[in-house]
C-alpha cells in the first residue's frame, strides 16, 4: 500500500471514530477545512464542534 494511501484511510477513519485530537493531527495549527456544506472552519474552531457537538449517534440537538 502507498504511504498517500495510507495516510488517506487513516484521516477517514479519523473522522469516523470522531477523535478531534487524532483528526486535528493531520493540519498544521492554523489549517483551515473546507467542507461543501459549510463554510471553511479553522482546526480550533473544528475541535471544538465535533467535541461539543457530536457522538456516536449524531449531532446533539440544540433548542430554538
Amino acid at each position: 500500500m502507498s504511504e498517500n494511501i495510507r495516510i488517506v484511510e487513516e484521516f477517514v477513519a479519523a473522522w469516523s471514530s470522531l477523535d478531534a485530537t487524532r483528526l486535528a493531527g493531520y493540519f498544521c495549527d492554523d489549517g483551515s477545512y473546507y467542507n461543501l456544506l459549510t463554510q471553511p472552519v479553522t482546526v480550533g474552531k473544528m475541535l471544538k464542534n465535533l467535541s461539543n457537538n457530536f457522538s456516536p449517534t449524531g449531532p446533539r440537538q440544540t433548542g430554538s
